[in-house]
């Protein structure tokens, strides 16, 4: 049988949602995203008026969204959770037909999306500037430390995720929230085995495509040593963290071999 969530549990502030609640839901949804927050949506068929003010949907307030497969519904520990984000917005609906509330939010990672800065950080490393943005937007803060003490370091009219992910990605680091928590670790070559996802069972569409443009079969890296007056190189010819996707041959060497250039 196909893997269909067909369960959910709302908790709020920690403690389930009223009952009521939950049956007047009509419609939950929630939006996974790489480098954005995570989205959640409620709605609400609110026809006597009565979640429109309550004070249990209040910005602000933490929501939690769990699910369960529908043929894992009688193993214990089977439900996954969602999202754990907190409410950025309510938007009742007074239309024709029965009113209806709308209440939205993300993840806690929105708080490092909330506006531009240009701002200096002055004699830093990088975690310690991950440090004290994680502080400033009330966020606990697991970093890996990084070595070199910057003389300064300028955000330049970004919010605080971009900042960070460009400094990341200049280290080789990766950055993300979790839950309360915002991590600022290094990049691990080797990740965690993710879900395993089969058509017609729990992957509804799959459109694959193999496509030889645009391929290299060499990077070079060049820089510049301040100190020696020298010239930095680098090249690599092969990836170490290239996905195993059944094909033997890596994109350079499949058109290499079709067309006499990778590129």
């Amino acid at each position: 049988m196909p893997e269909l969530a067909h369960e959910f549990n709302v908790i709020i502030n920690g403690q389930p949602a009223p009952p009521d609640l939950v049956r007047n839901l009509t419609e939950i949804v929630v939006d996974d995203s790489l480098y954005l927050p995570d989205m959640f949506t409620l709605r609400i068929h609110d026809s006597d008026l009565v979640w429109v003010d309550a004070g249990i949907l209040s910005v602000g307030t933490e929501v939690e969204i769990w699910a369960t497969a529908a043929d894992q519904g009688a193993q214990p520990g089977a439900s996954g959770r969602l999202i754990q984000g907190e409410i950025t917005a309510l938007a009742p609906n007074f239309g024709v037909g029965a009113p209806t509330l709308t209440v939205r939010g993300y993840d806690r990672s929105h708080r490092l999306h909330r506006g531009k800065k240009s701002r200096s950080f002055l004699q830093a490393t990088d975690s310690e500037v991950a440090q004290r943005i994680a502080q400033a937007a009330r966020l606990r803060s697991q970093v890996d430390a990084t070595p070199v003490v910057h003389e300064y370091l300028f955000q330049d009219n970004q919010t605080d995720l971009e900042f960070l992910q460009a400094r990341a990605q200049n280290i080789g680091y990766q950055v993300y929230v979790k839950d309360k928590t915002l991590y600022f670790v290094k990049r691990e070559s080797e990740q965690e085995q993710g879900p395993e996802l089969e058509w017609g069972r729990n992957l509804r569409d799959f459109r694959p495509r193999l496509s030889t443009m645009n391929q290299v079969d060499e990077v070079i890296v060049r820089g510049w040593d301040p100190q020696r007056k020298e010239e930095i190189v680098s090249r690599a010819s092969e990836s170490q963290i290239a996905p195993h996707v059944g094909v033997a041959e890596s994109g350079a060497e499949l058109a290499q071999r079709a067309f006499g250039a990778a590129a």
